[in-house]
C-alpha cells in the first residue's frame, strides 16, 4: 500500500538531519509535556496555580521517564542505519516492512480516542484540587493536547525501532558479519550489543511511567479502559522488541559458534591422535588451538558483562507483573 503523506524517507530524514537528536527531543519532550502546562498556569488568574502544578510529583516523574525514553529512541533511529551496515558484507535487505514505520496511522485515531475518554474525565471540573481541573484554566487543555502529539510521536517512532528490529533479523539470518579477534572482545557486535542495551532502556522507562500512571494513579486516569488498554500494550511489546534482536543475534552467533568449532574439534582430535609426549612443537599446536577453542566457545554479544542485560529483564519484568496485578 502506498501512503503519500509523510512517508518513511522524510522521517527517516529529519532524524538523520536533526543536530543532536536524543537530546533535542529529550529537552523538546519534557518542554512540551512540563513546560507549557506550568506556562499555562503561570498565565492563569489564580496565582496559586503555578504551586499547585511544582507539588504534582507524579506529572513531574512521569514527564522525565518518558523523555528519557523519547532520547533513547532517537538515539537509536539516528544511529540505526550505521549499525545495520556494521553488522553486514551483503546489501541490507531493507523495505520489507516499512509499512510498520507508519504508525502515525494508528496514533492519530489512538491519540483522538484518549483525548475523548480522558478529556471528559479530567476537565469536567469535579476535581478542583488538580492543576488541570477546566476551572482553573487552559493547563488541562495544553495537557490534552500534548498527550495527543507524545501518542502519535510515541507509536511513529515505536514502528520505526520495530522495523529496524526485523531488519536486524534478517541480517542475522542471511549474512551477520564476525569478527574473531575484533578488539571489542564480542566479534565487533558492540554496536549490536549497545542497541540492545538501549531497547532494554526505552522498555524499564517506559514501564516506569506506566507503572506511576496505572498503579500510583492519577486523578483517576488509571480507572479508564483506554488508559489500561495503552498500558498493558506498552508493557508487553516494548521488552518484546529488546528480546528480538537479541534471540536472533544469539542465534546466529550460536550458529557460528558451530561452524567455527566443528573443524576445530577435528583437527584436535586428529592431532591428539598422532601427537608424542617429547613433541613440544606438536603440543604448542594443540595448546593454541584448544586456546583458540576456549576463545570461540565464550563468545559472547555484549562488550560488558551479561549479568548487566540479566538484571535489566528481570526489573522489567518485575514491573509488568506489577502493573498485570494492579
Amino acid at each position: 500500500m502506498h501512503i503519500p503523506w509523510l512517508p518513511f524517507k522524510y522521517c527517516d530524514h529529519l532524524i538523520q538531519r536533526l543536530p543532536y537528536p536524543a537530546v533535542s527531543v529529550g529537552i523538546g519532550l519534557f518542554v512540551m509535556y512540563y513546560g507549557l502546562p506550568l506556562l499555562a498556569c503561570a498565565l492563569s488568574e489564580d496565582p496559586s496555580l503555578v504551586h499547585l502544578y511544582l507539588r504534582d510529583p507524579v506529572h513531574l516523574a512521569f514527564t522525565a521517564f518518558i523523555a528519557l525514553g523519547a532520547a533513547l529512541g532517537m538515539e537509536i533511529m539516528k544511529r540505526g542505519k550505521t549499525i545495520l551496515s556494521h553488522l553486514t558484507n551483503a546489501p541490507i535487505p531493507l523495505g520489507q516492512v516499512r509499512w510498520l514505520a507508519h504508525g502515525y496511522l494508528i496514533g492519530v485515531p489512538l491519540a483522538i480516542i484518549l483525548g475523548i475518554t480522558n478529556g471528559r474525565h479530567l476537565l469536567d471540573g469535579h476535581d478542583s484540587q488538580w492543576w488541570g481541573s477546566s476551572r482553573h484554566g487552559l493547563a488541562g487543555y495544553v495537557l490534552l493536547v500534548g498527550v495527543g502529539v507524545l501518542t502519535i510521536a510515541a507509536i511513529q517512532g515505536l514502528g520505526m525501532i520495530l522495523s529496524m528490529t526485523v531488519d536486524i533479523g534478517r541480517i542475522c539470518k542471511t549474512g551477520l558479519r564476525l569478527h574473531l579477534s575484533h578488539p571489542d572482545n564480542c566479534c565487533g557486535l558492540k554496536p549490536l550489543g549497545s542497541l540492545i542495551m538501549r531497547l532494554w532502556g526505552i522498555a524499564l522507562l517506559i514501564s516506569a511511567a506506566v507503572y506511576l500512571a496505572v498503579s500510583i494513579g492519577y486523578h483517576g486516569v488509571e480507572e479508564q479502559i483506554g488508559t489500561w488498554a495503552v498500558a498493558l500494550a506498552l508493557t508487553s511489546v516494548l521488552p518484546c522488541i529488546a528480546v528480538a534482536p537479541l534471540w536472533m543475534s544469539s542465534r546466529a552467533l550460536r550458529r557460528h559458534q558451530v561452524s567455527w568449532l566443528t573443524p576445530l574439534d577435528a583437527a584436535i582430535t586428529e592431532r591428539l591422535e598422532h601427537i608424542k609426549f617429547n613433541d613440544a612443537i606438536g603440543i604448542a599446536q594443540v595448546a593454541d588451538m584448544m586456546h583458540i577453542r576456549e576463545r570461540i566457545d565464550r563468545l559472547n554479544i555484549f562488550p560488558f558483562n551479561p549479568r548487566v542485560l540479566a538484571f535489566a529483564a528481570l526489573l522489567n519484568a518485575t514491573q509488568i507483573l506489577v502493573t498485570f496485578n494492579r
